[in-house]
């Protein structure tokens, strides 16, 4: 079997929602669709992008234009520095990203947001650490860090 077609058995085309080809396979710990080719691990939004386009330069990253780390949609991937990625993540979570002063006016410390964002995510994905980290944009590692530090 072609690894193009393995890419393709392990996508789905979800019309709506973006139009997301969302990835089936195996994830890594940093929520990115994983394969392997030549016996190396390849991320697969990567793999797609040069399917499609080419060889992406040693200078640039692909980048989602959904935001959707599992996302496989060429139409949906872009060419980017680590500060285009860096401006994009800071984007997205704009409405997420608390200053000193909205902690200070809702009397609560970064270890208390910190928490209370874990706590939520383990809730809306039915205690599943993986899912939870993926919805914290962090590594299953680091989330079992922070659980074991706060306790949870």
């Amino acid at each position: 079997m072609l690894i193009r077609d393995i890419v393709d058995k392990n996508v789905i085309k979800i019309e709506g929602n973006g139009n997301c080809w969302l990835w089936e396979g195996n994830v890594g710990n940093h929520g990115y669709g994983r394969i392997m080719v030549g016996g190396y691990p390849v991320l697969v939004h990567r793999f797609v992008y040069e399917l499609h386009n080419g060889i992406i330069p040693g200078d640039k990253g692909v980048l989602h234009k959904c935001g959707n780390r599992l996302c496989a949609n060429p139409e949906h991937l872009y060419l980017g520095t680590a500060q285009d990625n860096a401006r994009d993540w800071i984007e997205s979570r704009a409405g997420h990203i608390l200053s000193v002063s909205t902690l200070q006016k809702h009397n609560q410390s970064m270890c208390e947001v910190e928490l209370e964002a874990i706590k939520n995510a383990l809730v809306a994905n039915d205690s599943s650490r993986t899912k939870a980290a993926q919805q914290l944009g962090i590594s299953s590692t680091t989330l079992w860090r922070k659980m074991k530090k706060y306790g949870i």
